[in-house]
């Protein structure tokens, strides 16, 4: 998976690659609680119930991948690394 831009405060987009569900290219995800423990798809972090995830968007045909979902605070971390990695200076 790939973190490719955040839209607003509650979308992002990923790049999902995966060899057992298939490609899905700029993918728009949204923020929303997770309904049950489960694990980031990302990290393989635990996720407890009610934590901030972000879960593909649900329109028309549904997705492979519809119930996976991705801690919030792992994309800010990603997006906290991608900044630093911009602004720093070469040494």
């Amino acid at each position: 998976m790939e973190f490719v831009e955040r839209l607003s405060p509650t979308h992002i987009t990923l790049n999902w690659r995966d060899a057992t569900s298939g490609c899905y290219g700029e993918q728009l995800w949204h923020l929303t609680t997770a309904r049950a423990r489960s694990s980031c798809m990302l990290c393989g972090a635990p996720i407890r119930r009610g934590s901030a995830v972000y879960r593909p968007r649900l329109r028309g045909r549904r997705p492979a991948n519809a119930d996976w979902i991705v801690l919030a605070t792992t994309i800010e971390r990603i997006e906290s690394e991608m900044a630093r990695s911009l602004f720093s200076t070469p040494t």
